[in-house]
């Protein structure tokens, strides 16, 4: 597998080895205070603080934070070194980093040099956020960041990063580093995007900086993140039987790409899109439906209705790809139908001009509840889905 952009010099596969329960460790010794009132234990007394001595505030953030893996962590600032892990984040314990051999595949000799920056991992806490990105710091102070392969439901494995054919590693892995697992989260917006430390450092070889420490949240931090941020509808891979189906404008991929997206018949009152290209023609790269006016920024185009508005339908420009589209949008009525004689039109979206070929799609005052997608690297059709 070839990762891309700048993670392209490692191929990153996750061995993933399933343990028995408990992972094969003991239980601790209950402590006394665990088992006060126990026969024959007598509990520990209270901690007083001495005369004249302020005690420690309590974290304000123990609640939502993560569990803490015995490293030291930064106080809040802006800085940006990332955050500690949340309550729903998966954390993982890493240990072993080493220069070993891969295990070999069923598609013949690996790349480069057949050598793998490895490290096992175990999960401590298993939350419903597990992205898993592992970082490597050189020697110099460079960062390197690569994506790995979610561990899905196991809860121990190695992963094996292997140098590709090109890069700044051709052959020899780094002797000397700190590794260490984030997880990027950007559901809020382009807005808030942060960055959590799920894991402990560990070192191969030796390294000249001190290891990366996790800081506290900022008051701004902690009342984001106190609310998941929101989910965006599901895209489904068989029609949901919800609404009538348009037809597809442009040229589908036969069986392959096909998707919807609804959410419960609300309406859609927008777009995001981005833009792209393939075999010689400019199209659109991708389309996605907004049923929230305030669902957030992710960085793509948008074109939204004005307020009481929502989408009545679709005017496609394609040639072998969607290569624009234009949005009618109708007033809402009180009853939820739209009046197409209070109406209007948004500019192109995308690069239109090379589009030979000119499809509406809706138009007749029913609600657009939902978006049809054929897309692979682009946007090869699209269709609506009304009520």
């Amino acid at each position: 597998m070839r990762l891309p952009s700048r993670n392209s010099f490692l191929v990153a596969t996750v061995a993933a080895v399933a343990l028995t329960a408990g992972c094969g460790k003991k239980a601790p010794a209950p402590s006394r205070t665990e088992n006060a009132g126990g026969a024959g234990v007598t509990p520990a007394p209270p901690v007083t603080p001495a005369a004249g001595v302020t005690p420690a505030p309590a974290e304000p953030n123990a609640a939502l934070y993560g569990p803490e893996l015995g490293e030291a962590f930064l106080p809040a600032d802006a800085s940006t070194a990332p955050l500690r892990p949340r309550k729903t984040d998966t954390v993982y314990k890493l240990s072993n980093p080493r220069i070993g051999t891969p295990k070999p595949t069923r598609f013949g000799p690996r790349p480069g040099s057949g050598q793998a920056l490895m490290l096992d991992w175990e999960k401590v806490a298993d939350g419903p956020n597990g992205g898993m990105t592992v970082v490597i710091r050189l020697a110099t102070g460079k960062d390197m960041r690569v994506p790995i392969q979610s561990p899905g439901g196991d809860r121990a494995g190695t992963i094996e990063m292997e140098v590709a054919y090109r890069g700044p590693w051709t052959g020899e892995l780094p002797k000397d580093a700190e590794l260490y697992v984030i997880r990027e989260e950007h559901g809020y917006g382009v807005a808030f995007r942060k960055t959590f430390k799920v894991s402990n450092s560990v070192i191969l070889g030796t390294t000249r900086f001190p290891i990366t420490a996790a800081r506290a949240w900022t008051a701004e931090e902690t009342a984001k993140l106190r609310t998941p941020p929101p989910a965006p509808p599901k895209e489904l891979w068989a029609s949901p039987g919800t609404g009538e189906e348009t037809e597809l404008a442009g040229i589908p991929e036969p069986h392959k790409f096909k998707r919807w997206t609804v959410d419960g018949g609300k309406p859609i009152v927008g777009f995001d899109y981005s833009v792209g290209g393939w075999d010689g023609e400019s199209c659109l790269g991708g389309l996605w439906p907004l049923f929230d006016r305030d669902w957030p920024d992710h960085g793509q185009q948008r074109v939204m209705a004005r307020p009481g508005y929502a989408v009545g339908g679709l005017t496609v420009k394609s040639n072998k790809f969607v290569d624009g589209i234009r949005v009618t949008f109708m007033r809402v009525k009180p009853d939820g139908r739209l009046d197409p004689a209070d109406k209007y039109e948004s500019p192109w979206c995308g690069p239109h001009g090379s589009g030979k070929k000119e499809t509406k799609l809706g138009g007749d005052g029913r609600a657009v509840i939902g978006l049809i997608t054929d897309k692979a690297a682009v946007l090869h059709a699209v269709g609506l889905v009304v009520q």
